[in-house]
């Protein structure tokens, strides 16, 4: 019972897939990496740390099992 009321609610998450895809094609190439995620390097350090360096990230999210990082920059 759990586990179809779990992918019930997974099937409603459109929204965040659809953004990747759209700011994949307006910021032109890019590379998706994915870091093994722990409590130092979470979404907003990311961010702010390759920010800090003039590269644009988005895309950020964890994957099904929260182990993994994954996020997308710009290839130059």
């Amino acid at each position: 019972m759990f586990d179809k009321l779990l992918n019930i609610g997974c099937s409603f998450d459109w929204i965040t897939p659809s953004l990747g895809f759209l700011q994949d094609f307006l910021f032109g190439p890019f590379s998706d990496f994915g870091i093994t995620a722990n409590p130092y390097w979470g979404r907003k350090e990311i961010k702010w740390y390759l920010g800090d360096y003039g590269i644009r990230v988005w895309g950020l999210m964890y994957n099904f099992s929260g182990d993994v990082l994954l996020f997308t920059v710009r290839k130059r």
